[in-house]
């Protein structure tokens, strides 16, 4: 499966130069590289001392998920279940002022103890939140996955999460690539339907852009993009090195276009997000046009430009129905959740 470069707009595809591309080819190619010699070997040899020399730790949970929502109260309770289907040991989740019905839906899941609930009402709060709960949880957690309410982690070749992070141990970052779904044709968002059924129109490639998952026995992490992280290491306590992670085929995870693209020629990946950007045209003029964003003012104004839409629409030229294979289960477990109870429309 290819990998293809992510715009977030046509003025950042249009800006795109010969001189720009050169230039990053020659850094990731040198770059990344030199980081595959030195670092790697570092990473695997720190892994392997740790399981010699280190006490295995007891975790509370071994995978969680952490996201920020907005109005997102009628795909809360898919997303949850589907997670949970998959091997998520808990979630918590960050409410950006939603003035919804989400708490109807999460009162249940609050109450048996599988998700924990934080008012965040901080413009642009995404990484303040999730900062806060690494910063809070870290030491009961020992897999923490960063991704939002219209992101579907989508296991090819497991059904269950921890088969697959089990392979990145040694990492301090598993790196999930984007696969971008559209409208499938739908202008209006009925008040009930399931995701991963309705929407299966999607780009033919994986994008470069996608969520990670970190592994907290490693350190110091950054939080300054809600794609990437980094663990640091702190050299007298004035050189900070950064330890980057791995896609899931063993690439070197930053920047990642030369990488990605030639390692994923003769990999199938193992999980990739099913990311549904904009479900109906309706959501999508919603989300994009009034809701507001929660990572930064510069993605506010990506968000409102012109020919967006269509560069994302028009690449939905494939199909994808692998993530149905958990529908049914899915759907037996949202119904046993159900019983009894009023369902958020």
């Amino acid at each position: 499966m290819k990998v293809e470069r992510y715009y977030y707009s046509v003025e950042n595809k249009n800006s795109d130069t010969f001189s720009k591309k050169l230039l990053r080819f020659f850094c990731l190619y040198i770059g990344g590289l030199f980081y595959s010699i030195i670092f790697y070997p570092v990473l695997l040899l720190r892994g392997l001392l740790s399981n010699i020399c280190t006490r295995k730790k007891d975790y509370e949970y071994e995978v969680v998920l952490c996201a920020i929502f907005k109005n997102e109260g009628k795909y809360l309770q898919e997303w949850i279940e589907y997670h949970r289907l998959i091997g998520i040991d808990h979630i918590f989740l960050y409410n950006n002022n939603s003035s919804d019905c989400f708490d109807e839906v999460l009162q249940k899941y609050i109450e048996e103890g599988f998700v924990t609930l934080t008012d965040w009402p901080c413009e642009y709060g995404q990484m303040s939140a999730y900062k806060d709960c690494y910063v809070k949880f870290k030491n009961s957690i020992r897999w923490i996955g960063y991704i939002d309410i219209d992101e579907f982690v989508n296991l090819q070749k497991y059904d269950n999460i921890k088969d697959v992070l089990k392979h990145y141990r040694f990492f301090p970052t598993l790196y999930l690539c984007w696969r971008m779904f559209g409208t499938s044709g739908y202008v209006n968002e009925p008040d009930s339907y399931s995701v991963i059924e309705r929407y299966t129109s999607c780009w033919q490639n994986l994008c470069n852009t996608g969520k990670s998952f970190i592994n907290t026995s490693f350190k110091n992490f950054n939080f300054r993009s809600p794609h990437y992280y980094a663990s640091h290491i702190h050299i007298f306590q004035k050189i900070s090195i950064p330890l980057f992670g791995v896609s899931d085929n063993f690439a070197f995870s930053y920047g990642n276009d030369i990488f990605f693209s030639w390692f994923y020629r003769f990999h199938h990946p193992r999980a990739y997000i099913n990311h549904y950007w904009s479900k109906s045209y309706e959501w999508y003029e919603y989300k994009d046009y009034q809701r507001g964003d929660a990572t930064g003012s510069k993605m506010l104004i990506n968000r409102k430009s012109q020919g967006r839409f269509e560069l994302h629409e028009l690449k939905n030229i494939s199909k994808d129905y692998s993530i149905q294979r958990f529908l049914i289960c899915l759907r037996n477990q949202i119904s046993r959740q159900n019983r009894g109870t009023n369902k958020c429309n």
